[in-house]
């Protein structure tokens, strides 16, 4: 039997059900409506009169409720097997049913960078130091008796082309900052001082110590000094934008130079024809913010000078949950200081001066030093960086960080530019709930500001102390920095919670 066979069955089967109803409430009607009526009276027998009785209402009701409850049966049948039926229910008609909705799954949570601190307030300092070379080893200079080797100093001869180089450097910075982690952005206040100071030896006396001057009775060369130490004090704030995919910085500062020497030479001259005479002569330019006294070096109130502003940005967006590329530019100069305080230092005179070659080297004597004259005013900026990076995490989590980075710093008194290069690897592990990672190990390495460095640090947080600890070699040859030519220690404290 089709579809259709079995719509039409159905639908006759309903009207027949119906009839049926609607002549039983026919029939009663015509029998309530005549009884009303004035009916003949007839003489009936007392023993054969029936006392016809209209039906009870309850009966009734009774009688029609089965079939009531039948048909609505049939026609949520009907309406089942039939799609669009026109028989619908009272139910289908006075509450519709609401339309379903399709239930979305959860999107799971890519894990992001925390980009804020794991205290809320937090405390803390740094402070280090370093050194480096390409002449002398640390481990010659703890020896009785210091033997340099100039054809293998510093890994080759090759490598003392250019001279041979000595510098120093420290810092020490103090900081105090508020974490709003649940917005993501914070504020802080910081203080520091850092210095650096470079010299170099000229090639020639160094090829005059190692070779002797048989060729060349007569040489001279060019000693340069630079150096700096600036003192500083600013703001610092950072915060999220685009859902927490890009994180901003921003910290204005206000610094004094509180020494600085621009690239000064001294030139030495070496005489061994019919004597022995080494001599020097140059000048060598200092400022301070501070005035001068009679000791060129010596610095006392009042300040003269005021210092200057500029601004350092950094930024880091999210491009995937395992990679993030980032860029910073540091101490951008807004108003340079300037420095109205300074000496011209003028050095000249005889060290040896032997007129017979046979009785030794002699006195050595002592230059003479000129500080009368007094220099122009300087406007000074601190060092300019920009570096670019990339951070990839291959497990989309901090456990891992591989951190590549290049860029260049310029502005300094050395009046050169320096390319960086470095590759950090970073651990973090054992992670604890309000708490966060408890160990924390990197090591790097590249060329920074004209040092090659390979420095190897670890942090330990216990929420609210962080010790951080590092250590590394340095040297201003790619060699000399595997021969311990040079070394750098830091070391950093954070309390809060």
């Amino acid at each position: 039997m089709t579809l259709k066979h079995r719509y039409l069955t159905i639908c006759l089967l309903v009207s027949c059900a119906a009839f049926s109803v609607y002549a039983q409430e026919e029939e009663t009607v015509v029998i309530e409506e005549s009884s009303s009526e004035i009916v003949p009276q007839i003489d009936v027998p007392e023993e054969e009169v029936v006392e016809l009785e209209a039906p009870d209402q309850a009966e009734s009701d009774t009688t029609a409720k089965p079939i009531d409850e039948e048909l609505m049966n049939v026609r949520f049948q009907l309406s089942a097997i039939v799609p669009g039926s026109p028989f619908k229910t009272e139910v289908e008609e006075e509450i519709p049913l609401p339309p379903q909705k399709k239930e979305r799954l959860p999107k799971e949570k890519k894990p992001r960078r925390e980009f804020t601190g794991v205290r809320t307030v937090e405390f803390g300092f740094d402070v280090g130091a370093g050194f480096g070379n390409t002449l002398v080893k640390v481990t010659d200079i703890l020896k009785k008796d210091v033997v340099i080797d100039l054809d293998t100093a510093a890994g080759t001869k090759n490598s003392l082309e250019s001279g041979a180089a000595f510098g120093l450097n420290a810092v020490f910075h103090q900081f105090l900052n508020y974490n709003n982690g649940e917005k993501g952005w914070g504020i802080g206040e910081f203080i520091g001082v850092d210095g650096r100071v470079d010299a170099n030896l000229p090639q020639s006396m160094l090829d005059f110590i190692s070779n002797g001057n048989l060729n060349e009775h007569d040489q001279s060369g060019e000693f340069a000094v630079s150096g700096a130490v600036f003192a500083e004090a600013g703001l610092k704030w950072h915060g999220t934008l685009l859902k927490k995919k890009l994180r901003i910085s921003i910290a204005p500062a206000w610094y004094l130079p509180l020494l600085y020497i621009p690239k000064s030479s001294l030139t030495y001259y070496l005489e061994t024809q019919n004597k022995l005479s080494v001599s020097l002569d140059g000048t060598m330019s200092v400022y301070t913010p501070f005035s001068f006294s009679t000791d060129p070096f010596s610095i006392g109130p009042p300040l003269k000078d005021f210092g200057g502003f500029d601004i350092s940005l950094n930024g880091e967006y999210s491009l995937f949950p395992f990679l993030y590329v980032g860029g910073a530019l540091s101490r951008i100069p807004i108003v340079p200081s300037k420095l109205s305080n300074g000496r011209e230092v003028t050095i000249a005179g005889d060290i040896i001066n032997n007129e017979n070659l046979f009785a030794g080297i002699g006195d050595i004597g002592s230059p003479e030093t000129n500080t009368s004259d007094s220099l122009d005013t300087l406007w000074v900026m601190r060092p300019l960086r920009f570096d670019v990076y990339v951070l990839y995490r291959p497990f989309k989590k901090d456990l891992l960080i591989i951190k590549p980075s290049i860029g260049f710093t310029a502005i300094n008194p050395s009046k050169e530019v320096y390319f960086n290069g470095i590759l950090e690897v970073q651990l973090n592990v054992g992670t604890i709930a309000n708490i966060g990672q408890i160990f924390h190990l990197y090591l790097n390495t590249g060329i920074e500001e004209g040092y090659w460095r390979h420095r190897l640090g670890f942090a330990l947080n216990f929420r609210a102390v962080e010790l951080d600890i590092g250590a590394g070699l340095k040297s201003q040859h790619y060699l000399a920095s595997y021969k311990v030519s040079g070394a750098e220690v830091s070391v950093g404290m954070k309390f809060g919670w």
